[in-house]
């Protein structure tokens, strides 16, 4: 059993090394590195925020706006509230298929001998 775990946790750093460079191959430099990393920060804090879909052409565009200092299509006002809007309708999402899952669940149960 001990060699198993050990076996596979080779496979599994060799795996991760082996991708980590095919990953980076195109990272030529510090800035590279850098944008990358932002990018991959940027990403995961919409994932942990419940954003899952981005149109890449607009996030790029409003990216290269703030950064090149060109006016924005939208101010930041809107920028956040659109955002709130849009991340509030994913949780009313959630909840509405939570509750129904909830009461399929209780209504099953109630079927069941012995159930009050």
């Amino acid at each position: 059993m001990k060699n198993i775990s050990i076996a596979f946790v080779l496979v599994a750093l060799f795996l991760s090394t082996t991708i980590s460079q095919a990953q980076t191959s195109n990272l030529k430099n510090e800035v590279d590195s850098m944008s990358y990393a932002v990018g991959v920060n940027i990403a995961a804090s919409f994932i942990k925020g419940g954003i899952d879909t981005v149109d890449m052409t607009s996030f790029t565009q409003a990216v290269n706006d703030v950064m090149t200092r060109t006016r924005p299509a939208m101010n930041i006002n809107v920028c956040n509230q659109v955002v709130s809007n849009y991340i509030e309708k994913i949780k009313m999402a959630e909840r509405a298929k939570a509750t129904a899952e909830g009461t399929e669940y209780l209504a099953a149960n109630a079927t069941k001998p012995g159930v009050k």
